[in-house]
């Protein structure tokens, strides 16, 4: 008894509901598992269960709006044994206050399509496809596999123990009751929406710059060193801003300033240091400092000579700040307000989707919808208010993603 698999499909964005149309006009009975169920998803593989409702053995939901619901009451209308539809409640447990509950619960999550072709045989998709529109249209990425053989085949009967004990957890739809299994599932989105919003709330506002070099002598910076660096005239004064300056010493640099982030805790050393003077329109001629860097792009730390008259480019600060301490530094530098919004940022193609029609000569064209939907390439962060258009660029190119290792962090949080 040979058993055949096919994943589906190559692409992600593929349509299904022509292949379960076609399938279910042509089986005798279908039993459906479903985590999440839509008006448009139902809609979308209706034809052949309006034509011959009687094929529909088990529907077994497990979360839906209320539209969804009706179309469920729209099969009953149609034919469909009201005691073929059953709905998944899923599990919670009590919260500390009597008669409270905990909203985002285990749920139901299975994706099941069976079909008893009739002919000895079966077919069945097995995969991430809910019953919704997007799913069902190939607007969402998706992937299932689609089993055909024998239906005596052990894999069937393992699936139809899959179907048959989610039908032993749930209860038989009732019609009275819809608004209640919309409002249960919308307390799992609800909850489910809490956990996106319990973010860290612990950062501080506190500006911080975060110098990463390279040392290469045997000798660092003791305390009370002064240490000499440039950064861009647009960056407010650190003096003026409250800015401490984070210095990490790495015995090799990392690849990039957003690894450098990451492996702060790799650094050899760390040192916490006090902004003692600042020079705009190169106005330090000659400066008293124990060490500089230079080059943002590849920091090396060196010690200065005596005297130190340093050139500094057009449109830079001199910084110097004296090593306050040598200690490890254990905070996540944050590189937004905290108040970012974002947006996303369209391809400009719209994303296309296959048609699986060709491949069942018996497969129900289904209405496609005509909007389109873009990929989105990336997450872009709004501009924020009451910063000038200089001091942003400034900041750009004091950001991990500038490719420079002076860094100028708007918040941080303690790990």
């Amino acid at each position: 008894m040979s058993l055949n698999a096919k994943v589906l499909y190559d692409m992600p964005q593929q349509e299904i509901a022509s292949l379960l149309c076609g399938r279910i006009d042509r089986c005798t009975s279908a039993s459906l598992v479903v985590g999440f169920m839509t008006l448009a998803g139902i809609n979308a593989i209706s034809e052949p269960l309006h034509k011959n409702p009687s094929k529909l053995r088990t529907l077994v939901i497990g979360a839906g709006n209320h539209k969804a619901f009706e179309a469920c009451d729209q099969l009953f209308g149609a034919g469909v044994n009201p005691d073929n539809i059953y709905v998944h409640l899923g599990s919670t447990r009590r919260k500390n206050k009597d008669p409270g509950f905990v909203p985002y619960h285990p749920m139901l999550h299975s994706k099941i399509y069976l079909m008893e072709m009739g002919n000895g045989d079966a077919s069945a998709l097995i995969g991430s496809h809910n019953l919704t529109s997007f799913a069902m249209q190939g607007l969402n990425g998706e992937a299932s596999m689609l089993l055909e053989g024998p239906s005596s085949h052990k894999v069937f009967d393992d699936i139809r123990m899959h179907i048959a004990e989610a039908v032993r957890q749930s209860v038989v739809y009732d019609t009275s009751k819809k608004e209640g299994y919309a409002w249960w599932a919308a307390q799992y989105i609800k909850g489910l929406g809490a956990q996106f919003k319990d973010q860290p709330r612990d950062a501080e506002n506190q500006r911080t710059m975060v110098v990463m070099a390279e040392y290469t002598s045997q000798r660092i910076p003791r305390t009370d060193d002064i240490v000499y660096f440039e950064i861009p005239k647009a960056i407010e004064p650190v003096e003026h801003l409250r800015t401490e300056v984070h210095v990490f010493l790495f015995s090799k640099l990392p690849h990039t300033p957003a690894r450098g982030l990451s492996d702060l805790a790799r650094a050899e050393y760390a040192f916490k240091c006090q902004t003692m003077g600042i020079e705009d329109d190169r106005g330090g001629l000659e400066l008293r400092a124990d060490w500089q860097i230079l080059d943002r792009a590849k920091p090396i730390l060196c010690q200065t000579p005596d005297p130190f008259r340093p050139s500094p480019g057009y449109g830079k600060q001199q910084i110097r700040v004296k090593v306050n301490e040598e200690a490890p530094m254990s905070f996540e530098y944050l590189f937004d307000t905290g108040r970012v919004t974002w947006r996303p940022s369209l391809d400009k193609e719209p994303q296309g989707t296959k048609s699986n029609i060709n491949m069942d000569e018996q497969a129900v064209a289904q209405t496609r919808s005509q909007e389109e939907w873009y990929p989105v390439k990336d997450l872009v962060p709004e501009i924020r208010k009451g910063i000038s258009a200089t001091e942003r660029s400034a900041l750009k190119e004091m950001s991990p993603q500038s490719g420079n290792y002076f860094l100028i962090s708007l918040r941080r949080r303690r790990k």
